[in-house]
């Protein structure tokens, strides 16, 4: 009675919270961030020892990698060297860039004697002095330098194109700001396009953020479109009355404004996995109109008026409404127990999303259909006819085929089984990449003709009194890094060692590759009285050693492999520390961006187990609320677990892997598969209250609930299924599998819950 007598006002409130909504959705008042980093756990010792390396030396994916490819074939030409000469210097005179390489700006390092002292008439004392002598020099020495540049092993892969068709510019830049990344990468592309004639490729965090965005406000308004379509769609079919159909949409359509509109308000990050929030907003809501609607039709046409028509919906399903709103939205509160800060994010923002959405079809839908005249009402035909025969068919199946439907399943679990022993938790950075973007392009070419970018860390630390650059711990770093270059997938390496190495090189005037290695010990010695005169070099100036000389880092890359050959290498390279560092002089430990995104994947596993397990548990502890009765608590568990055996089980099949965004559709499955439980399992109690009768109570249940779950069913499979439009591999997998879930779902409820009510039931009715 009270949404009727106050519906003016009711309307009223929710019109003015509309504005405010609004506001908050605009796109420069939402938080956007694409930060990887925000997906490892905050607690782990890894992460702790990769803090201690950001502080020390930066963030190891503070870099630009642009690949300028030649349009005339080899890029070794004068005049396209030029050109990247040029850009070269021009990119590296921006806001934010420490330093760039390039193979135009790579210096090594010569010794050359130099006459000392002043008087003209004595002879002449000379020393040996360092001095820095361009990788290219643009004068009689330009074809010798090309074909030295060709032999280079510091170059192939890294500066140059394993074809020679293309060559990088790797930039070392500070950490910025999300916004600080969009200007930059504007700037960079302007430099570029203005003088490059062939195609350019970028690689690194600030390009990731600033397509990162671009492409998350796409994929969101995408979305939201393609599910506003099937809502509409939905509504169309279901209520063939144009002012029905637009009193729910419109329901839909404020709901979904509420949602963005408190993103913004709370400043909550909008990420890659943000695409699934106008798909569960809307779906999921359109289940609870349908479910309040039919009802108030339903008592409408019985000859109710309006206010007691609101009064007898709410009364006969509002609670059961509420729970599966509750109960969808504790699904998604146990995301809240990863580790992982998006995902948590994502989890909470969800559930108050749900819960924001039943509370305005309970008041804005009911208070807009009591506009509706009855009469038109009365004429709104549901099907009734067709689902009661077909309803009927399906209860005197399940009443004769019992037995054979139970084996069934329990055969199908069988096969279920086998197929989640075969999901893949191999992990490569691709398969999260859009389709159809230059952002994947560019990664690709990148793994094509270079020796990959993903960062490779490793951490030195050295103990006691020892320092990096004594000889004893230099052989060992040394050691480490023959050790690398074996490894056929990982790039060349930078470390402290490579300054003595230079040394080397530079003492013979660079005439063979062969002396650039450690030098003799003696040699170092005499080196180190040298060591203080050198001019800055590439190696100095990107940060390989602290500054009191304990702390340093063996940088390189690696392909993007994924995590089970990449995994391969850490353990052949650890096994190689074991046998040749000594742990009380050299501290040694993998480290670095990519080694946590491998490591994140254990914490997804162990989270999802448990975290679902904590969903199971509440929503068991709610249905033995509800029902009183731990039968109830039974057959309302059972059939809401055979789909997420079923959903892992395609993920098998298919080769899906579990990432941090597939992880998450069986926390989404769950607790929409148990809505459609609820209002089954909450009819069947009403009609046992009637009546002792069970199979009458089951009878009549599947036929007055059998409809609104068929038909929501059918709206949540094609709804998830919109995903499949996304350009996120995860998102759309996120979609297939959900649909596949909730869609084994409906069978699970129509066909299962009933032979469980007649098996675990008879005995008290």
């Amino acid at each position: 009675m009270f949404i009727h007598k106050y519906r003016v006002s009711i309307i009223g409130v929710f019109c003015a919270l509309l504005v405010f909504a609004v506001y908050f959705s605009l796109p420069q008042n939402l938080s956007f961030n694409f930060d990887f980093k925000r997906f490892f756990p905050k607690d782990d010792a890894s992460v702790k020892a990769f803090e201690t390396y950001r502080e020390t030396f930066g963030s190891d994916d503070d870099f630009l990698f642009v690949a300028l490819e030649s349009n005339e074939g080899n890029i070794l030409r004068k005049t396209q060297l030029a050109t990247l000469d040029t850009i070269t210097a021009q990119l590296a005179n921006i806001p934010n860039v420490r330093n760039v390489q390039s193979i135009t700006s790579f210096q090594d390092i010569l010794f050359l004697k130099q006459v000392v002292g002043f008087m003209p008439t004595i002879k002449q004392p000379a020393k040996l002095s360092p001095v820095a002598i361009p990788l290219l020099r643009f004068d009689s020495s330009f074809t010798n330098d090309v074909e030295r540049i060709k032999k280079d092993p510091r170059l192939y892969g890294r500066l140059l194109g394993n074809d020679s068709m293309s060559a990088a510019i790797i930039l070392f830049v500070d950490s910025m700001g999300f916004d600080t990344s969009v200007a930059f990468m504007d700037e960079v592309h302007q430099i570029i396009s203005n003088q490059w004639e062939g195609d350019h490729h970028y690689v690194g965090r600030a390009n990731f953020e600033r397509e990162g965005k671009r492409i998350a406000i796409v994929e969101f308004v995408k979305t939201s479109l393609l599910s506003v379509a099937l809502v509409i769609a939905a509504f169309i079919v279901f209520f063939k009355n144009p002012t029905s159909i637009g009193f729910s949409l419109i329901t839909m359509l404020v709901a979904l404004a509420f949602f963005t509109g408190m993103l913004g308000l709370f400043q909550v990050d909008i990420d890659p996995i943000s695409a699934l929030y106008p798909v569960i907003i809307l779906i999921v809501g359109v289940s609870d109109v349908i479910h309040i609607t039919s009802k108030y039709i339903t008592e409408v046409k019985s000859g109710k008026a309006k206010g007691e028509a609101i009064e007898s919906t709410l009364r006969s399903i509002g609670l059961a409404t509420f729970l599966t709103s509750a109960t969808t939205a504790i699904g998604f509160c146990s995301l809240f127990t990863s580790k992982v800060v998006p995902i948590r994010i994502f989890g909470l923002a969800a559930a108050v999303g749900i819960m924001i959405t039943f509370l305005v079809v309970i008041f804005l839908t009911l208070a807009l259909f009591t506009y509706i005249p009855p009469t038109k009402l009365k004429n709104l035909d549901f099907g009734d006819s067709f689902f009661t025969e077909q309803l009927k068919k399906l209860y005197h199946f399940t009443l004769r085929k019992g037995r054979a439907i139970s084996v069934g399943f329990i055969g199908f679990l069988a096969i279920c089984f086998w197929g989640i022993s075969t999901i893949n938790t191999d992990l490569d950075i691709a398969t999260g990449l859009p389709r159809g973007e230059k952002l994947t392009d560019d990664f690709y070419f990148f793994e094509k003709h270079y020796s990959g970018f993903r960062p490779y860390e490793i951490l030195l630390e050295a103990k006691g009194d020892y320092s990096l650059d004594d000889y004893e711990i230099l052989v060992m770093i040394n050691s480490i890094v023959e050790a690398m270059h074996k490894e056929e997938d990982l790039s060349t390496t930078l470390s402290i060692l490579d300054v003595y190495k230079q040394f080397n090189y530079g003492k013979n005037l660079r005439n063979s590759f062969d002396d650039y290695a450690l030098p003799d010990s003696m040699s170092y010695s005499s080196f180190q009285a040298l060591k203080a005169d050198l001019p800055p070099t590439s190696f100095t100036r990107i940060g390989l050693v602290s500054e009191d000389g304990k702390v340093g880092r063996i940088s390189s890359t690696v392909k993007d492999l994924g995590t089970s050959d990449i995994n391969k290498i850490n353990i052949r390279l650890q096994q190689h520390f074991a046998e040749h560092v000594d742990p009380n002089k050299l501290s040694v430990q993998i480290t670095g961006t990519g080694t946590l995104i491998d490591q994140n994947n254990a914490y997804l596993r162990q989270n999802l187990l448990f975290g679902l397990s904590g969903a199971v548990l509440i929503i068991g502890l709610v249905m033995a609320v509800l029902f009183k009765n731990w039968k109830f608590l039974v057959i309302s568990i059972i059939p809401n677990v055979f789909p997420l055996v079923f959903g892992a089980a395609v993920m098998g099949v298919l080769q899906i892997s579990l990432d941090a965004t597939t992880s998450m559709i069986f926390a989404i499955s769950f607790g929409i598969a148990v809505d459609d439980t609820i209002h089954f399992l909450s009819k069947l109690r009403l009609e046992l209250a009637k009546s002792q009768n069970l199979e009458n109570a089951i009878y009549h249940t599947t036929l007055e609930t059998g409809r609104p779950i068929i038909v929501t069913s059918i709206i949540l499979f094609f709804g998830f299924l919109v995903m499949l439009f996304a350009k996120a591999p995860g998102m759309m997998y996120v979609g297939l599998l959900v649909s596949l879930t909730l869609f084994s779902a409906v069978f699970a409820d129509l066909f299962l819950i009933p032979i469980l009510c007649r098996s675990i039931l008879k005995k008290d009715y």
